[in-house]
């Protein structure tokens, strides 16, 4: 059965997660130096990897074209389309690959039952709602580039699925 979704602005999420409210704490850390942390990170890149992997090319298809020419770069930033609930998730690890991508995400996807709380270990970056924590978030993300990390972001914030169209994001994506 084919499903119709209605939107009124480009701005609108036509899919809700179930804590769609979700706010950072204060003083969340978008850069972790605590060594357990940073074991967990490594010890689920594996799994998500191998899982990105089978999900990509046995359900979605997916194919990369010119993965050589980012392969060379280090500390870049990726705007993508976004379509595709889980593999929004999980294609940056291929296609960054070797390199660890972070995500830049809405606090939403944090309140997630059960996977939220590991977007953090896998790379999610979420946008601050405070002004006086998008000092610290930039700072993150520019060291995150100084150290080769790829950036990805999804420019228009709202996942519309199979969206083929570039749809209009705001000046603050940038």
């Amino acid at each position: 059965m084919k499903k119709v979704y209605y939107y009124d602005s480009f701005q609108e999420d036509v899919l809700e997660t179930k804590n769609q409210t979700y706010q950072l704490k204060e003083h969340y850390q978008w850069l972790h130096s605590n060594p357990l942390f940073q074991l967990a990170s490594f010890l689920l890149y594996f799994p998500v990897l191998c899982f990105a992997f089978f999900y990509a090319k046995c359900c979605l298809h997916l194919t990369i074209k010119n993965k050589k020419i980012l392969r060379k770069e280090k500390g870049y930033f990726l705007y993508c389309n976004h379509t595709q609930m889980l593999g929004d998730v999980f294609n940056p690890f291929l296609i960054c690959f070797p390199r660890r991508p972070k995500i830049i995400c809405s606090p939403a996807n944090l309140g997630i039952p059960f996977l939220g709380k590991l977007l953090a270990l896998g790379g999610a970056l979420p946008i601050p709602v405070e002004i006086h924590d998008m000092i610290r978030f930039k700072e993150a993300v520019a060291t995150l580039t100084e150290k080769g990390n790829p950036i990805l972001i999804y420019p228009e914030s709202h996942l519309w699925p199979y969206a083929t169209m570039i749809r209009d994001f705001s000046k603050t994506s940038f």
